[in-house]
């Protein structure tokens, strides 16, 4: 009854175990995903930034007069408009995945938590045992 007992407390430490190495797994998945939402917002930004000069720079040539600068103008501010939706929408989709991260993170560390409990219950049992 006693070893039944240490084994099935063994085998519940590995399966925390592996619960926690698929986790960290999860982890860094999430922790990429989170580098690449920042890298293409970062992106999303330059392009803002350059469709925003070239709406300015545009805006000046239509103030000389011709028109067709005065359609380009237009172009390019809805290019601002839509670089800035596409931003707000990176910039949003990586705050969702820092917050998966870290939910990923605190079950992470709950699960090492189990994990090193059900190790120290083993060891006494095995104590007792020996």
């Amino acid at each position: 009854s006693e070893v039944a007992s240490v084994q099935a407390q063994l085998k519940r430490s590995a399966r925390v175990e592996k619960e926690t190495r698929a986790a960290d797994a999860r982890a860094r998945a999430e922790a990429e995903e989170a580098a690449r939402a920042r890298a293409e917002a970062a992106e999303a930004g330059a392009k803002r930034a350059a469709a925003e000069a070239m709406a300015t720079k545009q805006m000046a040539e239509a103030k000389a007069g011709t028109q067709q600068a005065l359609e380009d103008a237009e172009t390019a501010r809805a290019a601002v408009v839509l670089a800035n939706s596409r931003a707000h929408e990176l910039e949003a989709r990586a705050m969702a995945v820092e917050r998966a991260r870290q939910e990923v993170a605190l079950a992470l560390r709950k699960a090492e938590a189990r994990a090193a409990h059900a190790e120290a219950r083993a060891a006494a049992a095995e104590r007792m045992l020996g």
